[in-house]
């Protein structure tokens, strides 16, 4: 008999999680789909306007975060501009990072020289339209899903 107690009295003081509203839910991940679907577009403009606009040069590899890999990562580059100005970097890649002290080719926005990118990555402007392509297309999903409910609380059932 005293299991039973303590069963029921487990059953009742049960918190319902927090839900939000179909209407609601559908709203915020809308707003959060075209949100990181913009930063998407974002990052790849930026990356298409550096080649188009952007000077080529060489860079030394002078440091490498321990939270790099061998395939992707960041590293930090030193070079310097046309106008004698020495620029170190911080410089993501999607893949194989170079060794610590290696020359490599650059390119760097000349109005905003801290800006630049790999001379060899071409295929990259897709990658953040795919991935936050990715994201906005989950955050959809789970927008328009729909909320199920337990038999007993459906409308029309008594």
């Amino acid at each position: 008999m005293r299991r039973l107690r303590l069963k029921r009295v487990r059953q009742s003081s049960r918190v319902k999680p927090f839900r939000l509203k179909a209407p609601v839910r559908l709203v915020l991940c809308c707003v959060a789909a075209v949100t990181s679907g913009l930063v998407g577009a974002n990052a790849a403009m930026e990356l298409t306007h550096l080649d188009r606009r952007g000077v080529s040069t060489t860079a030394l590899v002078v440091s490498i975060p321990p939270s790099s890999t061998r395939t992707e990562g960041s590293f930090e580059a030193r070079y310097t501009t046309r106008s004698g100005q020495v620029i170190v970097t911080d410089i993501s890649r999607y893949y194989a990072v170079p060794a610590l002290g290696d020359q490599i080719e650059i390119i760097y926005d000349p109005e905003d020289p801290k800006v630049a990118k790999t001379a060899d990555s071409d295929d990259e402007p897709l990658l953040p339209i795919v991935g936050f392509g990715a994201i906005s297309a989950v955050l959809l999903v789970f927008g328009l899903r729909r909320q199920r409910r337990p038999a007993d609380q459906r409308p029309g059932q008594a």
